[in-house]
């Protein structure tokens, strides 16, 4: 279960890729969302909205609109939302500068006076809207930023922790847990220490000394100061010089020790070819964009 679970969300970085594109067609007396999914994953569909009140609609952002009566998500309505002052982070960059690294999740975040709401990205295809996560606006904060990539955060509500991220499914998951922050420390990289139990998002992993777990530049590489680990379906220790290890200072799923070069925990094929843009790529002068690109997909097709 466990295993299936880390799959689950360990595969949230490819689906940010798989984003639909969604466009807005407003009529006399409804409205229709057209989405298709960038690389066909889902295919395509349209969804049509009769707003109580066409006159006054308007929309949002992402899968939001309104109308003075009700806040729909899509085709479906949003019952808490209040109409007057809800609005969707997507159109907002003030409110909470951090959701601005990440607009493919603040298109799916909408607020009004009161709460915040959580939406799930599928629509309401099996009625995914009743899956909205409710939160007190007046409370509620961004405690970190776990992973840059895939945007995912430990937010607090009151005194309740719950970590946001994405599934396999491209849907927005809201993840309750009984942690309390006085008792977390972060280190980065979407690692934390809840007392000594050190954690990976929301998987507890094992036990450690205090003060004795290092992350590398923000990385998903991290190192107890002997040997270096990165995490995928568990932490598991990498055949790696700790020494001579550093992490590529852009490109953090990319390693290298005094041997050997690595992508997301793995040996990269030690074949010329990918040793020469592999050194390039480290080395300290401009590397064309090019070379960049080259070397991500080299990377991919090795792994």
């Amino acid at each position: 279960m466990f295993r299936w679970l880390a799959f689950l969300f360990c595969c949230v970085p490819v689906c940010l890729f798989a984003q639909s594109n969604l466009t807005v067609d407003v009529g006399d007396t409804e409205v229709t969302f057209h989405s298709t999914s960038a690389f066909g994953l889902r295919g395509s569909r349209s969804q049509t909205l009769k707003p109580k009140d066409i006159a006054s609609f308007r929309y949002l952002g992402g899968a939001f609109s309104k109308d003075k009566f009700q806040v729909y998500f899509y085709k479906s309505i949003v019952q808490e939302a209040n109409p007057a002052s809800f609005f969707c982070l997507g159109s907002r960059d003030s409110l909470y500068p951090e959701f601005n690294l990440f607009p493919k999740l603040k298109s799916v975040i909408g607020a009004d006076e009161k709460n915040i709401y959580f939406m799930p990205d599928f629509g309401p295809v099996g009625d995914y809207v009743d899956h909205v996560t409710v939160m007190d606006r007046k409370t509620f904060g961004i405690v970190t930023v776990l992973d840059s990539m895939s945007g995912s955060y430990l937010v607090r509500d009151g005194k309740n922790l719950s970590v946001v991220m994405r599934d396999m499914y491209d849907r927005t998951n809201i993840v309750p847990t009984d942690l309390e922050e006085k008792n977390i420390t972060l280190i980065g990289g979407g690692y934390f220490l809840n007392g000594q139990i050190l954690y990976y998002q929301i998987f507890p992993i094992y036990k450690v000394k205090p003060g004795s777990m290092k992350v590398y530049a923000g990385s998903k590489y991290i190192t107890d100061g002997k040997k270096v680990y990165y995490y995928q379906y568990s932490l598991d220790p990498l055949v790696a010089d700790h020494p001579s290890f550093k992490v590529h200072p852009v490109y953090k799923a990319f390693a290298k020790d005094k041997k050997d070069y690595y992508f997301k925990g793995e040996k990269i094929s030690s074949s010329f070819y990918a040793f020469e843009v592999a050194k390039k790529v480290f080395s300290t002068a401009d590397i064309e964009p090019a070379d960049h690109r080259r070397y991500l997909d080299m990377c991919a097709e090795t792994n």
